[in-house]
C-alpha cells in the first residue's frame, strides 16, 4: 500500500505569489449598525450568550484582524482566530 502524504487545508494558499488564508471569526460585536437595526427588546440581550456575558467593542476585535496581516504572522497559514468572548461556534 502506498503511503499518502498529509494534506493541509491551507496548502493551496501558502506557495509564493498566493494569498495566505488567516481569517478571524468575530463573535457578537456592538456596532452602530447593530444599534440601528435591532429592536430594543433584543438589544438588551445582544451578546449575553458569550462567555463574557456582553458583546465586544470593535476595538477589542481589531487585533485579530491586524495581527494576521503583520510580520509577526508570516509562518501562520490556514488558522482561524476565534474572537468570540468565550462563545463556542461549531
Amino acid at each position: 500500500m502506498k503511503r499518502r502524504e498529509p494534506q493541509l487545508a491551507s496548502q493551496p494558499f501558502h506557495s509564493p505569489g498566493h494569498a495566505l488564508h488567516r481569517p478571524a471569526l468575530p463573535g457578537p460585536a456592538w456596532t452602530p449598525l447593530v444599534a440601528a437595526t435591532t429592536d430594543p427588546e433584543s438589544l438588551s440581550e445582544f451578546g449575553s450568550s458569550s462567555g463574557l456575558g456582553r458583546p465586544a467593542q470593535p476595538a477589542e476585535l481589531a487585533g485579530a484582524f491586524v495581527f494576521p496581516a503583520s510580520p509577526a504572522a508570516t509562518y501562520i497559514t490556514g488558522a482561524v482566530i476565534a474572537v468570540t468572548g468565550g462563545e463556542f461556534y461549531a
